[in-house]
């Protein structure tokens, strides 16, 4: 990341394994340097393993320089929130764990707030991508032996993404790399980027 051209490094959760302040406090210090000593900015939102021994309101507070302090938007019920970057780019980065271990907790509300960002984007002319720790399309045929892990379409995120046109999803959780194109019946399509680092 240090050695590319890129300007954002995004982190789609589970910044440490324990979620424990040990090393969440050691994880922020490497951040630092690192944004230091490559001059890029880091954005990240939290994993199901960063949940463990935080509330939201800690880990907003622990990971504050990395986008939360830029936040044009911040949903007061989740660790969610937007913000702007270069080339008329807004990232939707979404909350999606809950306060276990495993599996998804988007509810109704969050999904409203999703919503209302999409909407407040498209009227702002920001062409958005979306970030979350687990995956909103199945991937592989493994994929549901981790309950879940797939957000589904029980909230109807692909429709809403494709209305909006948002055209990238970034996901973790699942540790395996893959890309996935999601087509509506009205042909317009978005790519989920499914990355191997948690």
């Amino acid at each position: 990341a240090a050695a590319s051209d890129e300007k954002y490094v995004i982190i789609s959760g589970d910044l440490t394994d324990s979620g424990s302040e040990t090393d969440a406090a050691a994880m922020v210090e490497k951040l630092k340097a690192f944004e230091i000593s490559s001059k890029k900015s880091v954005f990240v939102i939290p994993g199901n393993h960063d949940v463990i021994s935080f509330t939201k309101a800690q880990f907003k507070e622990y990971y504050k320089d990395f986008g939360y302090d830029k936040a044009i938007a911040q949903d007061s019920a989740s660790a969610s929130y937007t913000v702007d970057i270069d080339g008329g780019y807004r990232l939707l980065m979404i909350d999606t764990t809950g306060e276990k271990l495993s599996g998804h907790q988007l509810d109704e509300a969050r999904v409203n707030w999703i919503k209302a960002q999409c909407q407040k984007a498209k009227s702002d002319k920001k062409h958005l991508v979306a970030v979350m720790h687990h995956n909103l399309l199945q991937h592989f045929a493994f994929d549901f032996m981790h309950e879940g892990a797939i957000i589904s379409n029980i909230f109807g995120l692909e429709d809403l993404f494709c209305e909006y046109d948002v055209k990238y999803v970034f996901s973790g959780h699942s540790h395996a790399q893959d890309i996935m194109k999601y087509e509506n019946d009205n042909g317009k399509v978005f790519y989920e980027v499914r990355t191997s680092v948690r």
